[in-house]
């Protein structure tokens, strides 16, 4: 089957969307004259919305049901649907609009092995990977290449420039991410000042922080109990999707929780120093293609979660209390 139009359904997170892009650039290359339209909830269409391998960006509005039944209206019913959200509300959205090829699975069962049990049955696949298998009835195969998300600018060059990214061997400026959603995927804030703290006196960098308006708090602890002398810039709570990914751009590391944002920094080809919590890299969701060190602590009870939690089920939350600032930064010298 050759098909001519094609619909992607994401609708979240943001770092679900990232992940699905070499899936979307995959396609193009198979089928570079289809259309390819994608849907997405509208909170999150920044990072793909210049995607040139997309003919369309529909953004999906969770909070307004009249919308998306008016979106769904002007759409044509003949498309090739892939849906890699594959729960109600992406169910409810494509029916009638065309045929289903391809549904991402959620291993509901090797989720609950891993969380329950501590048995992996994963096999080392990403969530990229496992997205591109989605459309394997179409012929698309992995291209081994990155995430992506473009920019205005490269958009209208057609050229991707995190491919020819040339990586420093210094670290002048630093990019952290210090919270996440779930309370226990964020490292502890005084351990980020500790680190910081070290990675001054030894490579004299000055830092970003990066952030939702929810974040404002860490990242003021942060600033606050740090050194006068350092330099950090805390961007939390000011910038878009975009604006964030131009802080990426300009950064030498980044130091990131589990969460989305580290996902643009996979994207631009930054390398990432990777907190993990209460979930693991078992479930997949990786810096993917990028230069990378994964920082954790090996213990009994972990993951607890497959996406977080708000506290520690077992109260003690060494997960993240037993993984000092002295072995991050020793994971940081070993990258450099």
């Amino acid at each position: 089957m050759k098909p001519k139009k094609i619909m992607l359904i994401r609708l979240s997170s943001m770092g679900d969307v990232i992940l699905t892009t070499p899936l979307v650039r995959c396609i193009r290359k198979q089928y570079p004259n289809c259309l390819i339209d994608f849907v997405v909830d509208k909170k999150f269409a920044d990072v793909i919305k210049h995607n040139p391998h997309i003919n369309n960006v529909f953004e999906y509005d969770k909070t307004n049901a009249a919308s998306n039944i008016e979106l769904k209206k002007k759409l044509d019913n003949d498309y090739t649907i892939i849906d890699l959200q594959n729960n109600r509300r992406s169910k409810s959205f494509r029916n009638g609009l065309g045929k289903v090829i391809g549904k991402f699975d959620k291993y509901r069962l090797k989720k609950l092995a891993l969380v329950y049990l501590k048995k992996n049955y994963f096999n080392n696949v990403t969530i990229p990977e496992r997205y591109i298998n989605t459309a394997y009835s179409i012929g698309i195969s992995n291209d081994e290449k990155g995430l992506e998300v473009w920019t205005p600018e490269e958009n209208a060059s057609k050229i991707y420039s995190p491919e020819n990214k040339i990586h420093s061997n210094v670290l002048n400026k630093i990019t952290i991410v210090p919270s996440a959603t779930h309370y226990t995927k964020r490292w502890l804030p005084e351990y980020f000042v500790k680190l910081i703290d070290m990675l001054y006196d030894k490579y004299a960098s000055d830092f970003n922080l990066i952030g939702d308006s929810n974040d404002k708090e860490i990242c003021k602890y942060i600033v606050s109990n740090s050194r006068n002398e350092i330099k950090i810039v805390d961007y939390s709570g000011k910038t878009s999707i975009l604006d964030a990914t131009h802080i990426i751009d300009s950064s030498d590391l980044v130091i990131s929780n589990d969460t989305g944002l580290m996902h643009i920094a996979a994207a631009r080809q930054v390398p990432i120093v990777a907190i993990y919590g209460s979930t693991v890299p078992a479930l997949g969701f990786i810096p993917y293609r990028v230069p990378n060190t994964i920082c954790e602590v090996k213990l009994k009870c972990r993951p607890c979660t497959h996406i977080g939690r708000k506290h520690c089920p077992q109260k003690h939350f060494n997960c993240m209390k037993l993984l000092l600032p002295e072995v991050v930064l020793n994971k940081i010298e070993r990258m450099f």
